[in-house]
């Protein structure tokens, strides 16, 4: 009988990354076809019901499970050690989450891709 290995955090990681940069193209190139004018927090607004309609999209055509992003959910402390940290409270326009089953430690337990949005040009 074969050993199964688990995947690591970084490949955890990476696979996430990757969902939600997909995620996120294919949300913005339908954002694009739409004509906004305003701020960004007009556009993220704008944004958010799009990229709830592709996870729902990808999740059902691939069977599986694909969260919508969490719009600007403030960063909490994971460990006792993060209660000083800068980024604590700060409210990103977007925070993708993934359950890592495989956790050996709190830190691994959740894993937050955090997303800003910036109005260029």
């Amino acid at each position: 009988m074969a050993k199964h290995t688990l995947p690591s955090f970084t490949a955890l990681w990476r696979r996430h990354e990757e969902l939600y940069c997909g995620v996120s193209l294919a949300a913005l190139q339908e954002l694009s076809s739409k004509k906004l004018t305003g701020n960004e927090n007009n556009i993220s607004l704008a944004l958010y019901p799009i990229l709830n309609e592709v996870c729902f999209q990808l999740g059902k055509s691939k069977n599986i499970e694909v969260p919508a992003p969490n719009p600007e959910r403030p960063i909490f402390p994971v460990i006792e050690n993060e209660l000083d940290d800068e980024s604590i409270g700060k409210r990103p326009d977007f925070t993708c989450n993934r359950l890592n089953p495989f956790a050996e430690s709190p830190e691994e337990h959740e894993i937050p891709l955090h997303v800003e949005c910036k109005l260029l040009g």
